[in-house]
């Protein structure tokens, strides 16, 4: 998968992994759009997707939404590390006043095998711009290491709403953590077996030399 790429996610990718963080049946995966970043893992690059929510001005509820977004990014600014952020038309719709916002909390750790390029509306594959693209990988970076290990843990405007007395915003974040582990156990679990095995091989040649070397020192007596 080509990193900053968009995408969209197969019906396989819910079917299988819902029942670790059934949050997913939420999301609308298959039909939206999907930013990919790469993040180190364990000596690995592995794949990240952050989904989009577009703010169009053509919609009936364009003022609303817009107005609402904005007010989450403001709690966000004043609660870091981010748990979204707003960016101009990513998806290259041409149309001013366009808005997507990338929500972080829902960013997802997926196999390119369930992955679909997206197609905005003249059926072009996108690639977001190289800085929009940074600059989420590294907002991502920063909510993952705030919030791994502890899901009682909340940043941004879902912390915010949480200490003003919303407690449903405790729903929002999907379990990265139990995702991931679950995403890559199979993956995880071959290369443990691969690793076994080159120390059963080192061992091996270890002692073969230690043999050779025992024979040597026994001819020369």
């Amino acid at each position: 998968m080509k990193e900053f790429g968009v995408y969209t996610l197969k019906p396989s990718f819910l079917k299988e992994y819902q029942g670790v963080a059934n949050k997913l049946s939420e999301m609308k995966l298959t039909k939206r759009p999907f930013v990919c970043v790469k993040l180190k893992d364990g000596g690995e690059m592995r794949n990240w997707l952050i989904p989009l929510s577009s703010i169009n001005p053509d919609s009936s509820d364009y003022v609303d939404r817009i107005r609402k977004q904005n007010a989450f990014n403001a709690l966000d600014k004043r609660s870091k590390p981010c748990a979204m952020d707003i960016f101009d038309d990513l998806l290259k719709n041409g149309k001013k006043g366009y808005k997507d916002v990338a929500w972080y909390y829902e960013a997802i750790p997926v196999k390119g095998k369930y992955c679909i390029p997206y197609r905005n509306k003249s059926n072009n594959r996108i690639e977001i711009d190289k800085t929009a693209g940074t600059k989420m990988r590294q907002r991502l970076i920063d909510y993952l290491q705030a919030t791994k290990g502890n899901s009682n843990v909340y940043v941004g405007f879902i912390k915010a709403l949480i200490l003003s007395g919303k407690t449903n915003f405790q729903n929002y974040p999907i379990d990265q953590q139990a995702l991931r582990a679950a995403v890559y156990q199979k993956h995880n679990a071959l290369i443990k077996v691969r690793r076994q095995k080159l120390r059963e091989h080192e061992q091996f040649e270890q002692e073969q030399q230690r043999r050779r070397e025992f024979k040597r020192r026994y001819k020369g007596l």
